[in-house]
């Protein structure tokens, strides 16, 4: 075997009417971890604890909560009652249960388009819970496979958007 590659993957491809999804065990139990995390956060604000520091404070739920649904307007009259009106839709775990659910039947799944189209978004805010702070360099390897399998999922979705342009 060669040292150089990995037993865990994440493959996605088009099948027309959805998305073909394929993901080693290990894959699946560690998407399954950070997604337990945000429908936790979801659904009752808990955020793990992190180490504080002498200069640091810790990480707030409400501070993820801000980060992960910033202002929608630049008043902030304004962002607050958009954020009372949302507030439901923006806290709704059903579809990082949903994810959760699928993950734990197997490791190979064919999502119909609006189930793809969840599992886009659920990434999309797992990262603010896995990584609650700002500041967190952009490079860091969790980030980027969190970004990469969020990007997997979007070129098997709308693969015209990956298009080679003339």
């Amino acid at each position: 075997m060669n040292p150089d590659v990995s037993d865990d993957y994440f493959d996605t491809a088009s099948t027309g009417d959805g998305v073909l999804v394929r993901m080693s065990d290990n894959v699946a139990a560690t998407l399954t971890h950070h997604v337990e995390r945000l429908a936790r956060f979801l659904e009752t604000g808990a955020v793990d604890a992190e180490p504080g520091g002498l200069f640091r404070r810790r990480t707030t739920s409400e501070d993820v909560a801000r980060r992960m649904f910033p202002d929608a307007y630049p008043d902030r009259a304004e962002s607050d009652a958009f954020r009372a009106r949302h507030t439901a839709a923006l806290g709704d775990s059903a579809a990082a249960r949903r994810f959760i659910h699928r993950c734990s039947t197997g490791s190979q799944h064919v999502l119909p388009r609006e189930e793809a189209d969840e599992w886009i978004g659920v990434l999309g805010m797992v990262r603010f819970v896995a990584f609650p702070r700002t500041g967190v360099r952009g490079d860091a390897p969790e980030l980027v496979w969190f970004n990469w399998a969020q990007e997997s999922l979007v070129a098997a979705l709308h693969p015209d958007w990956f298009s080679a342009r003339p």
